[in-house]
């Protein structure tokens, strides 16, 4: 296996694990984080969350759609030192219509079945992020780029 290949391997590993993720966002100057549930595709190209219209992420990412997003393996236990592995991706996000992404809308609730009800509720925005990179940082120090457009291609 390349390193390529590890790598997508480990961002996959770890977002199907994991449920909930930090968002980034930007407005007025200041950044702003906030833990959201997330599903990525199998192919990596595009993130999915839901969020109230009437939040603080929402009106950000309508002003500048530039986010940047955290999951990790982590435990919070002394032996992630040595095993700890997190993933940062950067793209853009944009309110994507539920009934027009039927099967990231599925894949979402394939993930998050307790949201239903939420996700179809009339002051929700369903968001998609168009990722563009991935910084994949293992061990605490050793990091790995991986550029969509030119890497993860068509799997």
């Amino acid at each position: 296996m390349n390193k390529t290949d590890r790598i997508k391997k480990v961002i996959r590993n770890i977002a199907a694990k994991q449920l909930f993720g930090v968002l980034a966002t930007e407005g007025e100057g200041v950044p702003y984080t906030t833990l959201v549930a997330f599903a990525l595709q199998d192919d990596l190209k595009k993130l999915f969350f839901a969020t109230p219209r009437d939040t603080r992420k929402f009106k950000h990412i309508t002003a500048n759609e530039r986010i940047s997003f955290h999951i990790n393996n982590t435990s919070n236990s002394p032996e992630d030192i040595g095993s700890a592995a997190g993933v940062t991706l950067t793209g853009r996000a944009s309110e994507s219509s539920k009934e027009h992404s039927e099967e990231a809308t599925a894949l979402y609730l394939s993930k998050h079945p307790q949201m239903e009800e939420f996700l179809h509720s009339p002051n929700t925005a369903f968001i998609s992020v168009e990722v563009e990179r991935y910084d994949v940082v293992e061990r605490f120090q050793n990091v790995t780029v991986l550029k969509v457009k030119e890497e993860v291609g068509d799997l």
